[in-house]
């Protein structure tokens, strides 16, 4: 086999990883984070589907002994297809059907459809040095996931799906044989590079406005903007692989510009030309509350996005603010509008660092008098690379650590713009403060904005919690200056207690909170707090959603499908042999393909509170992992005798690693947490690329022993893994809710453990441990 497969085979990959990226990115901007990972998900089965296309093409083509124009032909398809589906889905009308998910995943279905069949095909015609070919497969996915990085920065998320395109395209270069080919070839690029060139400030493909009247689906940026009666306008737009930014103006408020991160709820930004008369009336906000009864104090803003807790921690007399902001992007979109906000990142008073505020508070020793959480929800769940991650900003142990970095006399203040949440989070508060003979109330206050402000404030709900119950002194203040700027008290102990807050008396424990809660409702939602393990703080359901049972099932049915039909063709050669060795062969791919998506999303939300941002992280784990398992695919290739006793000891091995990092990998983790980034990420690479290194070795082995006995269910077996990894994915995020990330973690430890004695039977049945060892 010559280089310029391998060569391929990498620009393939290498344009799959990053397409796969692109659209998490461009569906998070319009889609709530849930759906998105539906959509992406079910698109990528196209990649599994792809075997079943690669079995039928090969059937119907007549050069079988030349597998060159069946891999240019797929592609070219799969590199045209990447660039049209976005046409499709934002220049036509299928737009206006966005909300329905479900039908939406056909249209970039299809890229990976073409994309899966061309590795499908690749395998099974070079299946003897399957090593080699799934080594290119992920160094290419493994660069792909650091490439987009940079390519999202520059050019956007639809300007990075036609550069996927042409990346692809470049490897149909190096397939084609003729003339013809080649020169169809460049034509094509030449289109894709033409997309990217024409649609640089995206004058022709933009992202759409989407209907949605529940906004249960969509995101409130594009449905807000397509409302005549708002008249608002997208000034300035900046993407990066973490969210896309955008600054909105109200023509009827000039004074303010809303940011939205991914198309959610909006921080604002005020104007500020250092005159601080002019910014007076931000002591009429909620901001402005704690300042009721705090002098000079030492500030931390988690999320200060536009800055407006900034300006009233200044106006309040602090003069120590400290500002930790997740997107890259704000702070660029702060210095382009320094005219505007006065500068405000780079005030004397102010410091502000880019890093995950749940991590920067974990590494610091800092006390701070007034910690603000204001909005944070909407940059906490980001879909990265493939999988769903959640943030750790709102678990139980973070609120632990805010209370600890809190002075005797400190207060948080959590402001959102959903009622819900704002319950979650008391009762996250309650379950912490409350102790055996003195209540959680006393250090908890809870205040609303008028209705009338809900369609220009974003900043809704108010919850101050205070380290130490608050003093009657401290009470009174806080609630005559809510009165006074016409912020209603919702809750202040021993003084306002109105519904839901009136039932409780002195003292409620957890349970009976949520209890009264939820009696008060026609539909009850999940308001117990999340853990780091299970850190879902968003997802207010009881269970599983419903659409990812459905999505489950969905995909199991397929596999099982051509588990059937494989089995089926079996039993006609009426061969016991033969169906057993096929039942095997199912069973062996099936299981590395859902073991490996879990231990990757497992590992993937270890890290991010470690390296402390979550595209960061990802990038780091995925990139380890998937060079970590390339490696390994590669140096397989040179196991020659024995091989089936080899995948015995690997997977034993990696089952056993993975058991053990279940146990202690959180604990090591925890010893370096205070290093620097750069050992934070050397020890993270230290850590994975073993485990990759060892879930590298199964596939490509499988592949080069069954080409020996029936290389034509190849396709079938590649359809089975595809369509199973996109089932760990699934399976990795239901046990995650249900159970903990950890518990996912060692479901993929012991799905490996399962993997070895399923191996290892092999090794001892008489009926096929001659063919498999020969």
């Amino acid at each position: 086999m010559s280089r310029k497969i391998l060569l391929a085979v990498f620009l393939v990959s290498l344009g799959v990883l990053m397409f796969e990226i692109s659209l998490l990115r461009i569906f998070s901007v319009l889609m709530r984070y849930h759906y998105v990972f539906l959509i992406v998900s079910m698109s990528m089965c196209g990649l599994g589907a792809g075997g079943i296309l690669a079995f039928h093409m090969k059937r119907k083509l007549k050069d079988t002994d030349n597998p060159y124009r069946a891999m240019f032909f797929l592609t070219v398809l799969a590199g045209i297809t990447m660039p049209l589906s976005i046409m499709l889905l934002f220049k036509t009308p299928l737009r206006d059907f966005f909300i329905q998910y479900t039908a939406i995943s056909i249209i970039p279905f299809i890229p990976f459809l073409f994309a899966g069949a061309f590795f499908s095909y690749v395998f099974e015609a070079f299946g003897r040095l399957s090593g080699k070919i799934y080594s290119a497969d992920l160094a290419g996915a493994a660069a792909g996931c650091i490439l987009v990085l940079v390519v999202l920065r520059f050019f956007g998320g639809i300007n990075t799906v036609f550069i996927t395109g042409a990346i692809v395209l470049i490897a149909t270069l190096i397939i084609a044989e003729t003339i013809k080919t080649k020169i169809a070839s460049v034509l094509f690029l030449c289109a894709a590079v033409a997309c990217v060139f024409v649609n640089r400030d995206n004058l022709f493909f933009s992202i759409p406005f989407v209907r949605d009247s529940t906004s249960e689906i969509a995101k409130p940026l594009f449905t807000l903007t397509q409302n005549s009666d708002s008249s608002a306008s997208i000034v300035y737009t900046e993407w990066n692989a973490f969210a896309r930014t955008d600054v909105v103006q109200f023509p009827r408020i000039p004074g303010i510009k809303y940011i939205y991160t991914d198309g959610d709820v909006p921080t604002t930004m005020h104007y500020f030309d250092g005159d601080f008369d002019s910014i007076e009336y931000i002591k009429n906000t909620v901001f402005y509350l704690p300042f009721a009864d705090l002098k000079n104090p030492k500030v931390l803003s988690i999320g200060p996005g536009g800055g407006i807790d900034i300006l009233a921690s200044i106006l309040g007399g602090s003069k120590d603010i400290t500002g930790v902001e997740v997107n890259p992007s704000m702070f660029s979109i702060m210095e382009k509008y320094a005219s505007f906000n006065g500068g405000l990142y780079s005030h004397p008073y102010v410091r502000v660092f880019l890093d995950d505020g749940r991590s920067f508070v974990k590494r610091s020793k800092e006390k701070y008098d007034l910690i603000f959480l204001a909005l944070t929800q909407s940059a906490t769940s980001p879909t990265t690379g493939g999988v769903l991650t959640e943030g750790y900003i709102h678990t139980k142990e973070a609120f632990k650590d805010y209370l600890d970095r809190l002075n005797d006399d400190g207060m948080i203040v959590f402001i959102t713009q959903n009622e819900f949440l704002l319950l979650r989070g008391f009762a996250t508060f309650l379950s912490i403060l409350n102790q055996p003979h003195k209540s959680g109330l006393t250090n908890l206050m809870v205040f609303t904005v008028p209705e009338s402000q809900f369609e220009t404030s974003p900043y809704r709900y108010i919850l101050i919690a205070g380290r130490n119950g608050f003093s009657e002194q401290r009470k009174v203040k806080i609630k005559d200056m809510a009165e006074k700027i016409g912020i209603a008290p919702i809750f202040v102990p021993s003084f306002v207690a109105k519904p839901p807050f009136n039932k409780f008396g002195d003292y409620i424990d957890l349970h009976g909170f949520i209890a009264e809660i939820n009696s008060q409702l026609e539909n009850p939602v999940n308001l117990f707090p999340v853990s780091d393990d299970s850190p879902f703080f968003l997802d207010l359901s009881f269970g599983v959603p419903l659409q990812f049972k459905k999505l489950l099932f969905l995909v199991f049915f397929f596999a099982l499908g051509i588990a059937g039909f494989i089995l089926l063709r079996g039993l006609k050669e009426n061969s016991d042999k033969k169906f057993l060795i096929l039942t095997v062969f199912i069973t062996y791919f099936a299981i590395i393909g859902v073991a490996y998506m879990i231990v990757e999303i497992a590992l993937i939300q270890e890290f991010i509170l470690f390296l402390g941002h979550p595209t960061f992280a990802v990038s780091v784990v995925l990139f380890s992992l998937l060079a970590g398992s390339g490696t390994g695919s590669f140096i397989s290739q040179r196991w020659e005798e024995k091989l089936l006793q080899k995948i015995v000891i690997t997977a034993f091995l990696t089952g056993a690693v993975i058991t053990i990092y279940t146990i202690f990998l959180h604990r090591v983790l925890d010893t370096f947490l205070y290093h620097n980034l750069a050992v934070r990420a050397f020890i993270s690479v230290l850590a994975i690329v073993p485990v990759g290194f060892l879930m590298g070795a199964p596939f490509p082995s499988g592949i080069r022993i069954i080409k020996q006995y029936r290389s034509e269910i190849i396709p079938w077996l590649w359809a089975i893994n595809g369509f199973m990894s996109v089932c760990g994915s699934l399976i990795a995020v239901i046990i995650a809710k249900l159970k903990g990330f950890s518990a996912a973690f060692l479901t993929g430890g012991l799905l490996y453990l399962l993997l070895f004695l399923a191996c290892l039977l092999c090794v001892k049945a008489n009926k096929t441990k001659q063919f498999l060892l020969e």
